[in-house]
């Protein structure tokens, strides 16, 4: 198996001879001239890097074998980005290829970095219980158990989305972070699995902007499908309370109204 960048062997990273029927998971980048390749196994890893030539509109990039020979293994999933990801997005990429197709031995990783789904985007757990250290993003995560035990952005922060989890989900000592706005608008996080409450807290990107006459609406569940509950850590929060429908499946940040006393 090994990646052609243009014509010719000056170009090609080449591995050796890989195992039959054995799934593994194949990363290629092209930064500022020099490509790197890593392979990721159920029991290998390995990598090379090598200083390209210019390549021309005759000569794209290819997977498998070369142009005019047989390709020796079938590709499952290609997935093609136009920049360099961040570390942390290589991790989340490798961990969703992992967990799909390396389901007979390797380990998983998506607890090894935060998670973004952009919006549109979907990820599908195929079944398997997975962690994230973090969680963000406007796309779809389905198909499993996800449990979040960091930082979990709808939309992402200062950008208003609404993340879907089509999951039974874990939010354990997990921070749910909003972004409100002064007319009851704010990310939300849309579950359509159980939803379990383990030490998990609110805050806001700027609670500065909530408006004490409106009722935001921070996430749905299915009617009696939580658990737990979830604790305002934000400066005003003595201010606010949250509200859980079990009926209607709703949580959802009131102001707590103002008290006056008379003598």
């Amino acid at each position: 198996m090994f990646f052609a960048y243009t014509w010719g062997h000056q170009n090609d990273l080449t591995f050796s001879a890989r195992p039959n029927d054995v799934y593994e998971l194949y990363d290629f980048m092209i930064d500022n001239g020099t490509a790197s390749a890593t392979v990721i196994g159920p029991d290998t890893f390995l990598s090379k890097t090598l200083t390209l030539s210019p390549n021309t509109s005759d000569t794209p990039l290819t997977l498998g074998s070369r142009f005019t020979a047989t390709c020796w293994g079938n590709v499952a999933e290609v997935i093609v980005f136009n920049r360099a990801l961040t570390p942390p997005e290589m991790m989340g990429v490798e961990a969703y290829l992992r967990a799909k197709w390396l389901t007979s031995g390797a380990q998983p990783v998506l607890s090894a970095g935060a998670f973004d789904v952009a919006s549109g985007a979907f990820v599908n757990l195929d079944g398997t219980d997975q962690t994230v250290t973090g969680l963000s993003g406007g796309g779809c995560v389905s198909n499993g158990t996800l449990t979040v035990s960091g930082l979990l952005t709808p939309g992402g922060i200062d950008t208003f989305g609404t993340l879907t989890l089509a999951t039974d989900t874990v939010l354990s000592g997990a921070e749910l972070r909003v972004d409100a706005a002064p007319d009851g608008s704010c990310d939300r996080l849309v579950v359509q699995g159980s939803l379990s409450l383990a030490q998990a807290v609110l805050t806001l990107q700027n609670d500065a902007l909530l408006s004490p006459g409106k009722r935001y609406l921070i996430a749905t569940f299915p009617p009696g499908m939580l658990s737990g509950t979830l604790t305002p850590a934000f400066a005003s929060a003595s201010k606010w309370m949250i509200n859980a429908n079990t009926e209607t499946g709703e949580l959802s940040l009131t102001s707590r109204g103002l008290l006056i006393m008379i003598q």
